[in-house]
Formats: C-alpha cells, sequence, structure tokens
C-alpha cells in the first residue's frame, strides 16, 4: 500500500527547498553586485587621490588583484580604470618597449 501522506510531504519539502535555493541565490547575486560597487568605488577614489609613490602603486595593484568581475560590464568597468591606473603611475610601469 502507498503511503501518500508521505509522498506529498516529501513533495513540499523538496519544492519548499528548491524555493529557498532559488532566493538564495537572488540574494548571494545582490550582494556580489555591491560588493563590487564597492570595491570599484574605493579603487577609483584611491586611483584619483593617492599620491604617486611606489606603495601606493603596490596597494593599488593588489586591490585590482582582489577585485573580482562578476559580469562583462564589470570588466570593462576595472579595464578602464585600469588604464587610468596605467596613466597616472606610468613611472612605475615598466618599459613596454623592452620586455621580450
Amino acid at each position: 500500500m502507498v503511503n501518500w501522506p508521505n509522498i506529498f510531504t516529501a513533495v513540499f519539502i523538496l519544492i519548499i527547498l528548491g524555493m529557498l535555493i532559488f532566493i538564495a541565490s537572488f540574494v548571494v547575486a545582490e550582494l556580489q553586485t555591491k560588493k563590487f560597487k564597492i570595491e570599484y568605488e574605493i579603487l577609483k577614489d584611491f586611483i584619483n587621490k593617492a599620491p604617486i609613490n611606489k606603495e601606493n602603486y603596490q596597494a593599488i595593484y593588489d586591490m585590482f588583484n582582489d577585485t573580482y568581475c562578476y559580469s562583462d560590464n564589470d570588466k570593462i568597468l576595472v579595464t578602464q580604470l585600469w588604464r587610468e591606473f596605467e596613466y597616472r603611475f606610468k613611472s612605475f610601469f615598466p618599459d613596454k618597449a623592452n620586455t621580450p
């Protein structure tokens, strides 16, 4: 004999778990977007306001390495910011003509 109440309970629990995972994925995506925006703004301010010296160059370089892009638009923003960084701190970048 089939125990229908147990089957319905199991299906109901699976549906609820699926909905919770779905909602959690949206929350995580929203948090990742906010995290990127904060990191981007901090990096942008640091590039524009920091004095040009070797310590700030290394700090900004490390911040770029720690910044993770979650979308193509994020990657475009970081690429543009990298160009600003290259221009502002050009005296610390290795000469591209001498590199193999």
